[in-house]
């Protein structure tokens, strides 16, 4: 049976994510390095955290069929969808 890197194994490095509510996160070895493999260059380690932990749940909500739910969890905390459309005029209005 495999180990599991969640509970099997221990926590012995800490990484440092930045100085916001969590400033350090102590991980497994297996897990840092799926981590670091997997993290965008470009994104810091707390900045690539802050945003798995908010797509996780929207994932999960769009792989159960949820999508009312996915919109209205988006709207809630980006507002409303709206799309700029040319009128007649060359001038954009906002719709919704």
């Amino acid at each position: 049976m495999p180990r599991n890197p969640f509970t099997s194994e221990s926590r012995d490095i800490v990484m440092t994510l930045g100085s916001g509510v969590i400033g350090k996160l102590r991980t497994s070895t297996t897990l840092h390095a799926a981590i670091v493999a997997r993290k965008p260059e470009y994104l810091g380690l707390g900045d690539f955290a802050n945003k798995t932990m908010y797509d996780a749940p929207l994932i999960l909500m769009i792989l159960l069929g949820r999508y009312r739910d996915v919109q209205a969890a988006l709207e809630a905390d980006w507002g409303p969808l709206t799309t700029g459309v040319a009128t007649s005029n060359g001038r954009s209005e906002d719709r919704k």
